[in-house]
């Protein structure tokens, strides 16, 4: 076995291991949560986008099958948010052109009561969202106070000094360098996400032709997919980041130190070293079960997701077609010799 494929297959079973535990958990509070179904266009959506985005993740992790994997790169940063967005664009509602464009509403199955982001989500949803938005920024700027210029006068290197002595040691680190363009994907995915929260939350229920009861359950599933994927790309970020400074903190530098020998000296970070590894793992892990929730949604019964005014097929026992039924308040039919 090459060392390519060495480090291969151990960042993709180091992955798994982390995954496995938290997508079980996850998956059954959100199978739960689904027990009317998803209706089967919005649901191959939420399918198509969740391989979409798990493929962008898995390939451009570092030491992936892509070449340049493990190199410092923006698109090594980027390719989780970016993604997403555009699965989260993927997500939001057609229009949907009405057949007989003068026909009216059916008022009756009309909700008027105003809406919000809130009507159709839990709070620790959001909450969740936010701190996975929050822990990604504080990561970020953490590490670009820690850094300094390079040869070239970007921020992207760890520097420990020696004092005096003209000796220093230095590592690779996700500094402003990367840390800016990173700050940025992440505001343009809170900001679609949310936009795309309100778009789903804002229109009037039942005015897509299905009941209330059924606009509302898929505006639910929705606007949990979309929380999902952009949770889940800010997590997988996270990790990212975590392990960059990971990897630092473990720098150790020896320099010559006359008749004592040589002395040894860590970076200032270098007791963290172990649990932003571990943590990185633990990110990624739940990322990457939250990008693959929704292909195991539930698929709506055909009497749920039937739009409203749609007839069912009847048979002569429902329709009271059979001899000596009839309906209340009707004479009965005398039936031919």
């Amino acid at each position: 076995m090459s060392m390519f494929q060495f480090v291969l297959l151990h960042e993709y079973v180091n992955t798994a291991t982390t995954v496995i535990v938290p997508l079980g958990i996850a998956l059954h509070y959100w199978r739960g949560a689904e027990a009317q179904g998803i209706a089967g266009p919005q649901l191959l959506r939420a399918r198509f986008a969740s391989v979409l985005l798990c493929a962008a993740i898995l390939l451009s992790a570092p030491g992936g099958p892509l070449p340049n994997r493990g190199n410092f790169r923006w698109d090594d940063f980027l390719t989780a948010l970016v993604v997403a967005t555009l699965c989260i664009a993927i997500l939001l509602p057609s229009r949907r052109r009405p057949t007989t464009p003068d026909a009216p509403e059916p008022l009756a199955q009309l909700d008027l009561r105003p809406r919000s982001i809130g009507s159709f989500t839990r709070p620790w949803w959001l909450v969740s969202w936010g701190a996975s938005a929050a822990l990604l920024a504080t990561a970020v700027v953490s590490a670009g106070l820690l850094s300094s210029p390079d040869g070239l006068g970007r921020y992207t290197e760890l520097v420990v000094p020696f004092g005096t002595t003209g000796y220093y040691g230095s590592s690779s680190i996700v500094g402003w360098y990367f840390g800016v363009p990173i700050i940025c994907a992440t505001l343009a995915l809170c900001v679609a996400t949310w936009l795309a929260l309100a778009g789903v939350a804002h229109p009037r229920l039942g005015q897509r032709g299905l009941s209330v009861q059924a606009d509302a359950a898929a505006r639910r599933s929705r606007m949990r997919t979309i929380l999902a994927f952009s949770s889940g790309a800010l997590l997988v970020t996270l990790a990212m980041v975590l392990s960059s400074l990971g990897g630092t903190a473990q720098l150790l530098v020896s320099f010559p130190a006359g008749d004592a020998g040589f002395v040894s000296v860590g970076t200032p970070i270098a007791a963290l070293a172990m649990p932003l590894t571990v943590a990185s793992f633990l990110a990624r892990g739940l990322g990457i079960a939250l990008v693959l929730l929704p292909l195991f949604s539930r698929r709506a019964s055909p009497a749920h997701s039937r739009p409203v005014g749609t007839p069912r097929s009847v048979t002569g026992a429902e329709n009271g077609s059979r001899t000596g039924v009839h309906a209340p308040g009707s004479a009965p039919t005398r039936q031919p010799a």
